[in-house]
């Protein structure tokens, strides 16, 4: 086994603390490798001579898919559903009836991706599930998710909840990650400090720059075009750039209403965008979230 997937040092600590544990929270810093913890747990469960069942959850349709791709590099011996209304070359339905058929037909260990919207579904499904892992399980806690998660909790053998940010509450009626008899404890806690002193990641170095104008509605796509491409195209070290745009709207005004893309892929960029209304995209040409996921980790 470690000669497919060599842990580190706390990701392994993480595997033996959730032998011990059935239940229990994996708090862990933005590049810890929280994912390869599951997908390490999950291939040893899928070892057993007993088929087993696993649900991994997921906060949005994009990440159920990135979570798939990156369990199944992996994971060979399993069947694979989605249950979530996005696009994926998988088997999928929301339906609880194909959902339970799927289940009770398929031999062998099966591996199940969702999301917390619909996550309802599944669990009307009815179905047994030996093991559920939550990624980023800060957003489990909301009002219109928990119930299912609670009752996830309470039908699942197993059952692991991953974040680097816990929701906790002090207020008996409102859901937190600290209700232990949802959650179980905090079996793992791997910090910022930790991950750097390791050499695992760097610490991060913020350079702000002000602009000293105003950003006003009407010329707001071009004013962000300009920012943008003065810091791409004047900065050093500018071979990759991640740009996070605060909504689809701004992003898209940006890309359509602009010389944006043709003044950066006239320097050598190659342009990938993705938003979940409208998909995914590469130098503009539309193509599956799969293809996306596998021409960005290239």
């Amino acid at each position: 086994m470690n000669s497919v997937i060599q842990l580190r040092p706390h990701q392994d600590h993480a595997v033996s603390m959730m032998i011990k544990h059935d239940k229990g929270i994996i708090c862990a810093v933005t590049g810890a490798g929280k994912t390869l913890i599951g997908v390490f747990d999950t291939m040893k469960q899928f070892e057993q001579e007993e088929d087993q069942t696993v649900v991994v959850v997921a906060p949005r349709l994009m990440l159920a898919n990135q979570l798939s791709h990156e369990y199944l590099e992996f994971i060979t011996n399993a069947s694979v559903f989605h249950c979530h209304s996005g696009d994926t070359i998988h088997q999928s339905s929301t339906n609880p009836s194909v959902i339970r058929k799927w289940v009770h037909n398929t031999p062998g260990h099966k591996l199940i991706f969702t999301t917390y919207h619909s996550l309802h579904r599944l669990i009307e499904s009815d179905i047994e599930i030996d093991t559920a892992h939550l990624d980023e399980a800060h957003n489990s806690v909301q009002k219109n998710f928990f119930p299912f998660v609670e009752k996830l909790s309470e039908i699942s053998k197993r059952f692991y909840s991953y974040t680097a940010t816990p929701k906790y509450s002090s207020q008996f009626n409102k859901p937190g990650m600290n209700w232990g008899r949802v959650y179980g404890q905090m079996i793992v806690n791997i910090s910022a400090p930790e991950m750097i002193s390791g050499g695992f990641i760097v610490p991060p170095q913020i350079l702000a720059q002000e602009i000293k104008s105003d950003r006003d509605k009407e010329f707001a796509s071009e004013r962000d075009c300009m920012t943008l491409l003065d810091t791409i195209l004047n900065e050093d070290n500018m071979q990759k750039v991640l740009v996070a745009a605060p909504n689809t709207k701004v992003l898209i005004r940006m890309l359509a209403e602009t010389e944006f893309m043709t003044e950066v892929q006239s320097y050598g960029y190659e342009v990938l965008w993705i938003t979940s209304k409208y998909g995914s995209f590469i130098n503009n040409q539309k193509v599956t979230r799969e293809e996306f996921f596998n021409t960005l980790k290239t």
